[in-house]
């Protein structure tokens, strides 16, 4: 049955959804989007299926005006975590928490005194373990990135008001991309 299967589908990512919002600890998310605000340089970080998450949050971050980096290479991501300085911040995203990777450049992160926060489904991971601030997600199946992505833009939507001239960046960003976007 289509129609059941759908509303199946909705309903579990809802509650997914849920699950995430209501796991969100108020002052982590108070100190993570100061901590964002006042950053030199914005690394987000991710392997395998949630590297789309970590562009996607690159690209929002962006067009607030503020400096961002991800990369899908993670031998780029890590050499650029060795350039970190106290007042950066790395955001690394990982379902499962146990990317060798990803600890790799959250240790490489801490040693250059970055802030290291941590997008996970396990906050017991080793990966949650070396964060300064973690955001726990929610998913049913291992490979959904919905959660991590609601994260992002929770981020996003407490960060915005708090940047002065973001919505400036956002409308110059939309005026130098308006010539590629067809008109009808």
């Amino acid at each position: 049955n289509m129609e059941q299967s759908l509303k199946n589908i909705l309903a579990a990512k809802v509650s997914e959804l849920n699950a995430t919002i209501d796991g969100i600890d108020h002052d982590t998310l108070a100190a993570v989007v100061h901590a964002l605000k006042h950053a030199g340089v914005i690394e987000f970080a991710a392997v395998g299926n949630t590297n789309a998450v970590a562009l996607d949050a690159t690209f929002k971050f962006s067009q607030l005006g503020l400096r961002c980096m991800a990369s899908t290479i993670s031998e780029t991501s890590i050499g650029f975590a060795l350039t970190l300085r106290p007042g950066d911040v790395i955001v690394l995203i990982s379902n499962s928490g146990k990317s060798r990777r990803l600890n790799r450049m959250a240790k490489a992160a801490r040693d250059c005194g970055a802030t290291v926060v941590v997008i996970s489904s396990d906050s017991k991971s080793p990966l949650a373990r070396l964060a300064d601030y973690t955001f726990n997600t929610v998913n049913h199946e291992a490979f959904s990135k919905i959660s991590a992505t609601m994260i992002i833009e929770v981020i996003y939507n407490f960060l915005l008001p708090e940047i002065e001239d973001a919505r400036e960046h956002i409308s110059y960003y939309e005026e130098l991309i308006q010539p590629d976007k067809v008109v009808e």
